[in-house]
């Protein structure tokens, strides 16, 4: 049995805008400042705040810290009141966070371009479910050949046509005019960077370093790379 938590008077109400408040903004003032004391004990962790049920939605967001981890407006309720459940969940959160290291590290480097790399590896999410148990997600990115460094292999390849063509002197006006139209396509082409992304759920650390070892980057297909 658990006591009946009571998330802040505001819980129900919108916004201005009549928009609905985030789980975050849904909190107790108390909460709110027991969750900024827990990021500034544990900068290198994104805490995210959701409603319960609505974890998943929240785990495989992007994130620019190492390791992600999803707590339900209620838990973070609760830890900021019950010392006893505070205590048992940090020991998770801990615990795992340092699982999650030894995970990144684990994969280990220098595999190759078709095995997956320390490197590789952007994200690993963390969410806790009540029962004690975990659910994680990797989010992992391999940088592909960029089309600029195809271009370049692809202008490598034109200079060794033209002395081949110099020296037949079969080269036509008509082909010079198309591969003018192909070089232009392949400069716009240059500018964009691809990669590969991947993500792997697990319920367990071992679990997750052994499908994160397991994939197979070949079969992955290449997207656009994001702008900065």
């Amino acid at each position: 049995k658990t006591d009946k938590l009571s998330l802040s008077s505001v819980a129900n109400k919108k916004t201005e805008k009549g928009e609905a408040l985030s789980p975050e903004d849904q909190l107790s003032d108390k909460a709110k400042d027991y969750l900024a004391k827990l990021r500034k004990s544990r900068k290198n962790v994104d805490f995210r705040i959701s409603e319960k049920g609505m974890e998943n939605n929240y785990l495989a967001k992007k994130s620019n810290k190492e390791f992600t981890i999803v707590l339900t407006n209620e838990e973070i309720e609760r830890m900021a009141t019950d010392k006893a459940f505070e205590k048992k969940q940090l020991y998770i959160i801990d615990k795992t966070m340092q699982d999650m290291l030894k995970a990144s590290l684990g994969v280990g480097e220098n595999n190759g371009s078709g095995k997956t790399n320390t490197s590789d590896i952007k994200d690993i999410a963390l969410k806790l479910k009540e029962d004690g148990s975990t659910e994680l997600i990797a989010s992992l990115e391999k940088s592909s050949k960029s089309a600029k460094q195809i271009a370049k292999d692809k202008e490598k390849k034109r200079e060794t046509e033209k002395l081949e063509e110099k020296r037949l002197e079969k080269k036509l006006a008509a082909e010079k005019d198309k591969k003018k139209v192909a070089e232009k396509a392949d400069e716009k082409k240059a500018e964009k960077e691809t990669v590969k992304r991947v993500e792997v759920k697990a319920k367990t650390i071992e679990e997750l370093v052994e499908k994160m070892k397991n994939i197979d980057w070949d079969k992955v297909p290449e997207t656009e790379k994001d702008s900065e």
